[in-house]
């Protein structure tokens, strides 16, 4: 299980990244582009994953990812509760959608 502060500071320690509020949730953004979320009372987060790397998270057991609803889902970002977490595992999943951020390009 992860914590909410847990989760916070991890987001926070990578380079160049900026927390602020998005409707009920706390955003963390790299250039204003969000790569993750956190809803501190219920625990659950979000993260933008490529549509290959959420297929990988969502075949781990126990019900542990899911794909956002409607089309960011199926763009790839993924939601997930901290308390089914390690967190090893929400260090690697923000680094991936922080990576995934820089390195998206306008269409």
């Amino acid at each position: 299980m992860v914590s909410a502060k847990k989760f916070e500071e991890m987001a926070l320690a990578l380079d160049d990244t900026d927390m602020a509020p998005h409707f009920d949730r706390r955003a963390f953004k790299k250039n204003k582009k969000i790569f993750a979320s956190l809803q501190p009372e219920t625990l659950a987060a979000m993260v933008k994953l490529t549509p290959e790397q959420q297929s990988v998270y969502l075949q781990i057991p126990g019900e542990v990812f899911s794909p956002a609803s409607g089309a960011w889902g199926k763009s790839g970002y993924t939601v997930f509760n901290l308390k089914k977490v390690n967190t090893t595992l929400a260090k690697e999943l923000l680094q991936l959608a922080r990576e995934n951020i820089s390195h998206h390009k306008k269409r």
